[in-house]
């Protein structure tokens, strides 16, 4: 291609909306079949399938209590365990079972691990954005007024920034 087929494109403002992402722990075995996210529980369940009957569920909060409520409603008897406890995910071809930090295991089926959180931020680092790591994950930095920037035509909203419901303002 030549010179003269480019065409430079610069907007007046850039909207930033990216999200955020479940990040996968840190633990021996954590890349075992059978071994979900919270995300991806919820999915599974949202479209009718139950994902273990056996589940070992690793993390805290409402989110987490939710879950261990639909997996006891269709019959499973989750035991629950702090995500920071996993030492281990152990199984052949599948999980089959998990160790925890004080040497107890728990047989399992199916390990939903609630991961922690960090923005999708490449596109926003690209733009100038300042990119901040909290020692959980990274978030864009933003106002949580109206998701201004350091660069007044860039704007960040919802979970990237960690803040919601900017839409509006940006006009």
């Amino acid at each position: 291609s030549t010179r003269e087929n480019l065409v430079a494109i610069e907007p007046r403002t850039i909207v930033i909306a990216q999200g955020r992402a479940e990040t996968a722990e840190a633990f021996e075995g954590n890349d075992k079949p059978g071994i979900l996210s919270l995300d991806a529980a919820e999915r599974l369940f949202a479209h009718g399938v139950l994902p273990g009957e056996k589940p070992v569920i690793a993390g805290s909060g409402d989110r987490v209590a939710a879950l261990v409520a639909l997996f006891e409603k269709h019959g499973a008897r989750p035991v629950r365990v702090e995500r920071d406890d996993l030492v281990r995910a152990t199984g052949r071809a599948a999980v089959r079972s998990i160790e925890l930090r004080d040497g107890k295991k728990h047989a399992c089926d199916v390990l939903v691990v609630e991961g922690r959180t960090s923005a999708c931020f490449e596109l926003a680092a690209q733009a100038g954005v300042e990119v901040r790591f909290d020692g959980e994950g990274f978030s864009l930095v933003a106002s949580p007024e109206d998701g201004v920037t350091q660069h007044a035509s860039v704007f960040v909203v919802g979970g990237a920034a960690g803040i919601e419901g900017h839409a509006e303002a940006i006009a």
